[in-house]
Formats: structure tokens, C-alpha cells, sequence
């Protein structure tokens, strides 16, 4: 996983059931630059990844409007333009996300070798497991994930 200090969405906007869509070139996933407006200011946080010192992610030069309906009262019904991106980093170089919990790796694990355990899928899409749930009888286990 790739050595760092903070977490955050940067696709908020996508539901996790749609399509990644790939570069041609690289085979990088592609979305839409969309975090949690109260994480970060979208400019903020983008222009953070933009100058990182190893390139993290790399905009392709399109955009897509949306409007703003839930969340801060200020905010909403105002258009909001969120750039696509092209993540570069391989998908190992990215904290993983348990599918039942939505527990989120930490530098700390990875630094001790205790990345979360494989479900399935493939590449960018997919499925792990945490610690805790690992350790869960079938009983135990929520049979569809919290979101």
C-alpha cells in the first residue's frame, strides 16, 4: 500500500453496482473526482493528489455537471462540476475496504503485513474482508454488505 497519513473518498457519486469505465492506454480506472464535500473542498483535495510527489492520480480533461441535493442546506440545488480522473496507482497500492464492515485498511496494517483477506473479484473490483469478520461463523457474518 502506498505510504500516507490520510483517508478519503474521492468518488462519493458513483454507486458501487455501475461499471468502472478504464483508460485505453494504461488500464487505470476512470471516475469522477466527487469526495465528501465535508472531508475536503473538492479543490482543495484534488489539487493535494494533483501535486503529489509520485503522481497519484491525473485528470483526462472531462467534466460533468451535477446537482447538489442532500447534505449542507447552502449547497443545495447548485451545479457542481466534478473532473474525471485516472487513478495511477496498481490497485495493491490502495487501502482496502472490507465489503461486510466498510473498515477501511491503515498504513499501520500493511506496515506489519496484515492486509485485509481476499473475497473475490478481479483487479480494481475486487471484494476483502477484515480481521473481524475473518474471524466470524457464518452465523455471524451479515449476508449483504451495509451499503
Amino acid at each position: 500500500m502506498a505510504a500516507g497519513r490520510e483517508i478519503s473518498i474521492i468518488n462519493s457519486s458513483t454507486p458501487p453496482w455501475q461499471k468502472i469505465e478504464y483508460s485505453s492506454g494504461s488500464k487505470h480506472p476512470l471516475l469522477w473526482f466527487s469526495p465528501p464535500s465535508r472531508a475536503f473542498p473538492n479543490d482543495e483535495l484534488l489539487r493535494i493528489l494533483l501535486a503529489a510527489e509520485s503522481p497519484v492520480i491525473r485528470t483526462t480533461g472531462r467534466t460533468k455537471e451535477i446537482i447538489l441535493s442532500a447534505g449542507d442546506t447552502e449547497a443545495q440545488n447548485q451545479i457542481h462540476v466534478q473532473p474525471e480522473v485516472e487513478i495511477l496507482l496498481d490497485e495493491e497500492d490502495l487501502a482496502r475496504v472490507c465489503y461486510f464492515c466498510l473498515g477501511t485498511e491503515c498504513v499501520y496494517d500493511t506496515e506489519w503485513g496484515h492486509r485485509f483477506q481476499y473475497l473475490s473479484g478481479e483487479g480494481y473490483r475486487s471484494l476483502y474482508q477484515c480481521y473481524m469478520v475473518s474471524g466470524m461463523t457464518c452465523l455471524t457474518i451479515p449476508l449483504t454488505p451495509y451499503f
